[in-house]
């Protein structure tokens, strides 16, 4: 089918690190080229992570991914 995808490795990695039982939301965005799937704690609204599509064929910006924070 051939979508792009970003972000799903962060993502998966984010989830695993989570407390069982977590409540988390999910918010979808959607344009017409795109989709952004994005989890958030339901209380505090600090996101967990977020994976953009694109639909078939399409492109997607170019991804950048961050720096670890300094400790």
């Amino acid at each position: 089918m051939q979508v792009a995808s970003a972000g799903l490795p962060c993502l998966m990695v984010a989830l695993t690190r989570l407390p069982a039982g977590e409540p988390l939301r999910q918010e979808i965005l959607r344009t017409p080229a795109q989709v952004l799937y994005l989890l958030h704690h339901s209380e505090s609204g600090q996101i967990v992570g977020a994976v953009l599509h694109e639909k078939p064929r399409g492109a997607l910006p170019p991804f950048v991914k961050p720096r670890s924070a300094p400790q």
